[in-house]
Parts: C-alpha cells; structure tokens; sequence
C-alpha cells in the first residue's frame, strides 16, 4: 500500500504530459517538464524520506506508527508550534493535487470526446480562455463527491484516501505501461531511433507489472517482504480490473459501431513536425 500512495504521491507531473500540443513547442517543453519535473520531486521526496527516518528512529513505534509523520515529527523534536505551519504546506500540496488531477483528467475526457468517444460538448473549449471548461467541470464532480460521500458515512480520511489512492494508482500504472509500450511504436512509424525507447519502456511496464502483482498477492511473495492485504484492499484490485474491463468492453463496442472515427484515433499527430506545424498553426 505505501508503494502505492508513493506512486500516487510522484505523479503530478501528469498535469503536464496531459497538456500536449496545447503548450508552446510541445515536443520539447513537454518532455523538458516531465523530466524535471521527476528529478526535482524524486531527489525531494528521497531527502524528506531519509529525514523524516532518522527523526523518528528514537520514537517509540517509528515512523509506521504515525499517521501523519511531519507533524509528529515537529512535536518529537520540540517545535510543535511548527506543526500547524506544516499542515498549511500539507492542505495547499493536496489542493495543488487536486487542481493537476483535474487538469490531466479533463484533458484526457476533452480528447476522447474530440475522437467521438464522449458528448460532443466535452470536446469545446471556452470561447475567451480557451481551456476545455465542460470537460473540467466533469472531471471535477468525482473529485467532489468522492469526499463528500465519505464524510458523510463518517469514514476516516486515511482509509478513503488510501481506497481511492489505491485504485488511482493502479489506473496510472496501467497507463504507464502501455505507454512504455506505445512510445517505441510510435517513434518507429515516426522514422525515429527507438532502441533506448523500447528498454526502457519495457523495462518501466515490466516494473508497473510487478508492482500491481506485488499489491495484489503479497502473500505469495517468499520472505513476508510484504504484509498480507486485509479489509478493502483484498477487493480494491479485482475493483481496477473490473473498471478496466469496462472500458475495454465500452471501447470495443464503440470501435464496432464507428470503425471510420475508430481509425483515426491518435493518428492527429503521426509526427513530431504535424504536431508542431499544428500548433503554430
């Protein structure tokens, strides 16, 4: 499960990569902000990681045994008063979250409708800001519901986070891997080198593949490396592929009933130059 929510944690840079042609000079700033993107949060979240280790290896129970660990922390080291600063950081990170799942969501419900596979008002943009603002409101309502959903059955805050997180995650690691899989076929039919591509992308959907695995039958796992799934989480897995054959079956369906609108799906910007001479169009 941490494996999990640390995954969860590292993914904004989505907000970016959902972007595309939308940027300036797509093909190069888009990759720019990913990249940087993972380096500055990785070598963050490795220091805060460490620190936060050290300060609690003289606290009885250790890290595991807090729930939220940089408050706990301040109080442990005699600056509790900084512990309300920290849950000011804490609220505007999450917000910050919130705001980059709705933003790579409405971007992903703006192109589907875009390619017939969703209401065609999802797939306008705004007349002043030119945002896509029907498929963000869309977005946003689940972003809503969901925690207003669990408050009212008076559910706590770490177990609803910690079901939704999970199947999110399981959502991104599956897009992950395709991807790893797609890029090198894609920059093959674009006439580009794609050998570091396929290694490392089939090395990267090989490890979302273990991680799925390793969160779905830890117990088959030799050495207790992980501790077995208990309460919702034994069922949160078969939920993701249950969703995801779903979609499979809605996608199948709708590829039937329009094979010309199905062809032409992602095949708007076969290069990287159609893709630019779009945008500077």
């Amino acid at each position: 499960l941490r494996g999990l929510l640390a995954i969860f944690a590292f993914v904004g840079f989505e907000s970016a990569g959902s972007l595309g042609v939308e940027s300036k000079n797509s093909f190069r700033n888009i990759p720019r902000a990913i990249l940087w993107s993972c380096l500055i949060v990785g070598l963050f979240y490795v220091v805060v990681s460490y620190s936060q280790i050290y300060g609690f290896q003289n606290v009885k129970g250790g890290i595991l045994g807090s729930t939220a660990p940089l408050p706990d922390l301040a109080t442990h080291t005699g600056i509790g008063g900084f512990a309300y600063v920290l849950d000011i950081g804490i609220v505007c990170s999450m917000f910050a979250c919130t705001l980059a799942c709705i933003n790579a969501g409405s971007r992903l419900i703006y192109s589907m409708a875009r390619d017939g596979m969703g209401h065609a008002t999802m797939g306008t943009c705004h007349r002043v800001r030119s945002t896509p603002h029907i498929a963000i409101t869309v977005a946003a309502v689940p972003m809503i519901a969901v925690p207003i959903v669990t408050t009212i059955i008076n559910e706590s805050a770490v177990n609803a986070t910690g079901w939704v997180g999970t199947v999110a995650t399981f959502g991104f690691m599956l897009g992950y891997a395709l991807v790893g899989i797609g890029a090198p076929v894609f920059l093959r039919r674009a006439g580009l080198p794609a050998t570091m591509a396929w290694v490392l992308g089939l090395l990267g959907a090989a490890i979302m593949a273990f991680v799925f695995w390793a969160n779905w039958l830890p117990q088959t796992i030799p050495g207790d490396l992980f501790p077995a799934l208990t309460g919702a989480y034994v069922w949160l897995p078969y939920v993701f592929l249950a969703w995801t054959a779903i979609g499979i079956v809605y996608y199948a369906i709708w590829q039937r009933r329009n094979p010309g609108k199905a062809a032409q799906v992602g095949s708007r910007y076969q290069t990287p130059e159609q893709a630019e001479s779009l945008v500077a169009s």
